[in-house]
């Protein structure tokens, strides 16, 4: 049925377990967030005072939420409530209503009405009618309160771009969030077995938050690493959920590694006996295409999929020098870029309305972006010679002409980070460099990630002018080990 999210099993599973400190006596006096975060409460209603310091949701046991305080006869496990794996979709009219708890705090409330009416639409590329940022994570969020910080934060973090003190409340939040989904996985790896589907939702919505926020310590990987591990554990965890949540687990899932596993290509080495950690994030028992909607790379999905092609192409040893006369590299340059270029839009999913101009200019950025990184990688580090630099300068050419038609509204923007990122690496002429950040920087609904990207733009061409070996994509990976930078894209 769509639109509700049922878990087929039931037990002990989908609330977060309140906090008790180990050989101490139980309390119920203390409020829920203050018993998440691990730190004693002063009991102090409505609002103690650890949340009034640290600006979270003042909540406690007895306001009605899923989480119980009781614990189990003999287990020493807190009780569910029955209903806790059944979870029905929200209309965002009525979110603010439903939640009583909220009436009073006005921060908060603002916090709840910023994402439902911006950050939910800044997250999917498609204006869907049944947003799925809205439709799943708001249930959630009014269930367990890992969702609900991490919205708070997903808000702040894109308040914070216009409104630089959201930007404390935003990691305020973000905080109680990460240690919740820490407690979920520790006692999963403990054999108390949540729902795992929970904690992969959960890991999904802090990288959406990662990104958004322009977080540059790798922390999107360490959230989908174990979101790798949980899916791969349990093959047919998608099938434990109606079909358009799995879309929305699965599609977010790949968009996000195929982008951040890849950002900028690694060095040319001879001999890899160990899977690296982007290789660990390829989930091979995911038939990503059966769960395609669209909502988070658009028409350009099959682009996105070809990223982790050209990466391992552009790491590839040649057998002679050369790298771009090797006939070996040669011939697979080929077979990649006929695969780019007889990339077509794809035809509307499902009856669904056929992607607008935006979303169609958005995928040919990708196109030309994977074209100029194929060129690269056929060379390999450095300045291309001029043969190739000639074709990647043409593509660069048509990637800021394609840029310039899409709208400043468009959903698209929120796909165009990694094209950027290798596009701009390998634009040299200043007034282009300019041109180029101007046209990225006249979209609307900004946020954080705008900012610290640009800024990783500039250094870096700071960095080419003085060493062409930061030229492009290996340039990018290479000058971003320098800096101590991971970007979260």
């Amino acid at each position: 049925m769509h639109g509700v999210l049922q878990f087929k099993t039931t037990h002990d599973e989908g609330s977060f377990r309140p906090y008790r400190r180990r050989n101490a006596k139980r309390t119920k006096s203390g409020c829920l967030s203050c018993r998440v975060r691990h730190t004693k409460c002063d009991g102090s209603r409505p609002i103690c005072g650890g949340c009034v310091r640290n600006h979270l949701l003042c909540a406690w046991p007895n306001s009605g939420k899923a989480i119980t305080t009781s614990a189990s006869a003999g287990s020493g496990r807190p009780t569910q409530p029955q209903n806790a794996t059944s979870l029905c979709c929200l209309s965002p009219n009525r979110a603010l209503s439903l939640w009583p708890r909220l009436h009073g705090r006005l921060g908060e409330q603002r916090l709840l009405h910023h994402y439902i009416e911006r950050s939910a639409k800044r997250l999917v590329i498609n204006n869907v009618i049944s947003n799925p940022f809205l439709a799943y994570i708001l249930p959630l969020a009014e269930q367990h309160d890992g969702f609900l910080h991490v919205v708070f934060a997903i808000s702040a973090s894109h308040l914070s771009y216009e409104d630089q003190p959201s930007r404390s409340v935003a990691l305020s939040h973000y905080g109680v969030a990460l240690r919740a989904v820490k407690y979920l996985i520790t006692d999963h790896g403990s054999g108390y077995r949540r729902n795992s589907l929970l904690i992969v939702i959960l890991l999904l919505a802090l990288c959406n938050f990662e990104v958004i926020d322009g977080n540059t310590n790798g922390a999107v990987m360490q959230h989908l690493l174990p979101c790798c591990a949980l899916l791969t554990s349990q093959n047919d965890l998608l099938e434990t959920v109606n079909k358009d949540c799995a879309c929305f687990i699965a599609e977010q899932y790949m968009f996000l590694s195929n982008v951040n596993s890849h950002i900028g290509f690694g060095p040319i080495e001879e001999n890899r006996s160990r899977p690296t950690e982007n290789q660990a994030l390829d989930l091979s028992p995911l038939s990503y295409r059966a769960y395609y909607r669209g909502r988070c790379s658009g028409c350009a999905y099959a682009l996105f999929e070809m990223i982790p092609q050209i990466a391992a192409y552009a790491e590839k040893p040649a057998m002679s020098s050369p790298r771009h006369l090797d006939p070996d590299i040669i011939t697979e340059f080929h077979s990649l870029e006929q695969h780019v270029l007889l990339w077509v839009v794809p035809e509307p999913w499902d009856g669904a309305a056929p992607p607008d101009s935006g979303e169609i200019a958005a995928a040919i950025f990708q196109q030309m972006a994977l074209l100029i990184a194929l060129h690269c990688a056929l060379h390999g580090p450095g300045v291309p010679s001029p043969p190739i630099l000639g074709q990647i300068t043409y593509c660069l050419s048509e990637a800021r002409r394609i840029l310039k038609t899409i709208s400043p509204s468009s959903g698209a923007w929120a796909t165009l980070l990694w094209p950027l990122l290798h596009i701009g690496s390998c634009i040299t002429i200043w007034e282009e460099q300019k041109d180029y950040i101007a046209t990225f920087m006249a979209m609307e609904n900004k946020m954080p990630v705008c900012t610290s990207t640009v800024s990783v733009l500039y250094k870096l061409w700071d960095a080419i002018r003085q060493d062409g070996r930061y030229y492009g994509p290996y340039g990018i990976r290479e000058f971003l080990a320098r800096e101590g930078i991971k970007l979260s894209l």
